[in-house]
């Protein structure tokens, strides 16, 4: 029921979110224009880190990589963010870099990309060393982009330890997951700025795949290869009884390419098709072994990503040193008693005495102060005890003590 009704979401208004500068999600093309550039400034001397889990879902990051980011960092601000459709990494990761929808892409080489789009939305000329650039880990860190103004890099093991992976979710986590984090995430951890300002993103997240199956006619694609497990794209519509099975979407409203690039040449397709929930989509030819997680689709799983931005965390510091203590009096019962605490502000010039008088009710004198009523029961006598605190504030370069 949730993902019929997030897909009939997506259906009535994605084609017109993707445009929308104000949209009420952010999707990953976005990153740059609404998340970048209104939450950091390249003149402060501060460093901007970009941090990207492929694959990440909100649940892995809420329970795997938020809490080790914490030790160091605190959230500053949480989107409600989104990949882009196809939920894919070759049109999701590389629009964070590019900032612009695929259509719009210029480069295939993310490190391009992103010089590109800092340009464009920030007014910014960086040139990026690659440190590494390696999609083929099965682990770790696959690309690392460095500046001296701004840092990116990419964590490909997320989604990559999903992928043929026939293991309970829980066990994935808790087992692969968790520990590749602590380790890799850890090392890089080490090496941040202390004062840098950290965002957090992921391109897609991923969905276990159902077992039922719905057969994607010969007719309306051009190759079986078209046809994957989450998401078809087809030269002609579905109709009929098959339309019902399927949510559907014009290419040409998607911002992505409608071509299909092969090294003996290429085909266009002019719809993209996703199953509705509970159902798997099998082309004609080829083997039918679907993985147990997979992504590419429309569903909530896939599509809904954290976006987040860290900012140090604050020390505590106290607002006031303490100078003195002084005792006026008798400790003997039913004998007045003044305490002057004197402390000394740390953020401006001010000392203050806090003077607690206590006594019987009988001995107390009004001296215009609030008086805080307490009663307290003693094994040697039963009687109604008053505190009053004056507070007395003077520069500390003149006047008196009380």
């Amino acid at each position: 029921m949730v993902n019929s009704r997030f897909q009939d979401l997506y259906l009535a208004h994605y084609t017109e979110w993707i445009k929308q500068p104000d949209s009420r999600v952010i999707f990953t093309h976005q990153f740059i224009s609404r998340v970048l550039k209104t939450n950091w400034d390249p003149q402060s001397g501060k460093k901007a880190i970009i941090l990207i889990f492929d694959g990440l879902r909100v649940d892995a990051w809420e329970g795997l990589v938020r809490p080790i980011l914490e030790e160091k960092y605190d959230v500053e601000k949480s989107f409600a963010g989104s990949a882009i459709l196809p939920s894919e990494t070759q049109l999701s990761r590389k629009a964070i870099s590019a900032g612009c929808l695929p259509i719009e892409f210029t480069s295939t080489t993310e490190n391009v990309l992103l010089e590109g789009a800092l340009n464009k939305h920030l007014g910014l000329t960086i040139k990026f060393k690659v440190e590494k650039q390696d999609d083929t880990v099965e682990s770790g860190i696959s690309a690392r982009y460095i500046s001296p103004q701004l840092d990116m890099v990419i964590f490909n093991f997320t989604d990559k330890k999903l992928h043929n992976n026939k293991d309970d979710l829980s066990f994935i986590y808790d087992m692969v997951v968790r520990e590749t984090l602590r380790q890799d995430l850890r090392s890089i951890l080490r090496e941040l700025p202390n004062d840098a300002t950290i965002f957090i993103l992921s391109d897609h997240g991923f969905t276990p795949v159902p077992l039922p199956e719905f057969l994607v006619p010969n007719n309306v694609v051009t190759d079986s290869s078209d046809v994957k497990y989450r998401v078809a794209r087809l030269k002609t519509p579905l109709s009929t009884e098959d339309a019902k099975k399927a949510i559907q979407f014009k290419a040409s409203e998607m911002g992505i390419s409608d071509k299909i690039k092969r090294a003996t040449g290429g085909w266009s397709f002019n719809h993209i098709m996703f199953p509705r929930p509970g159902l798997t989509l099998r082309r004609h030819q080829g083997k039918h072994d679907p993985e147990r997680y997979t992504h590419g689709g429309l569903s909530s799983a896939e599509c809904m990503i954290p976006i987040a931005v860290l900012l140090p965390k604050v020390k505590y510091e106290p607002l006031f040193d303490f100078e003195e203590l002084k005792f006026f009096g008798s400790l003997a019962e039913g004998q007045p008693l003044e305490v002057v605490v004197v402390a000394k502000a740390k953020v401006e010039a001010i000392a203050f005495w806090l003077v607690l008088r206590s006594g019987s009710k009988k001995r107390r004198t009004s001296t215009g102060a609030r008086f805080l009523q307490s009663r307290r029961a003693s094994s040697m006598s039963r009687k109604a005890w008053f505190v009053s605190i004056q507070c007395y504030f003077r520069e500390v370069c003149g006047g008196q003590s009380p």
